[in-house]
């Protein structure tokens, strides 16, 4: 039986031009979760400062609601490697 495979969104602030950051970090879960992910969509907001990453539609990750900051790196991956494990 083949197993769901999971979207990822990530909304990022284009005034404070995370454009960049939301983009490398789709990167990075596309070359270490391509057989889990199937999609990861990347959507600019007018909502200032926001940067939120979606798992099937959970939010897993928030700066504005919240760590008050962007994600280190490899934090937002971690996040992932332990939900998309209990699938």
């Amino acid at each position: 039986m083949r197993q769901k495979m999971s979207v990822v969104r990530i909304e990022y602030c284009r005034a404070w031009k995370f454009d960049s950051i939301a983009a490398r970090l789709a990167e990075e879960i596309k070359m270490q979760y391509s057989g889990k992910v199937a999609d990861i969509e990347v959507v600019p907001s007018e909502l200032s400062g926001i940067f939120d990453v979606y798992l099937d539609n959970e939010l897993i990750y928030s700066k504005l609601k919240g760590s008050g900051r962007l994600p280190k790196p490899g934090e937002v991956e971690q996040i992932l490697f332990e939900r998309l494990m209990k699938k």
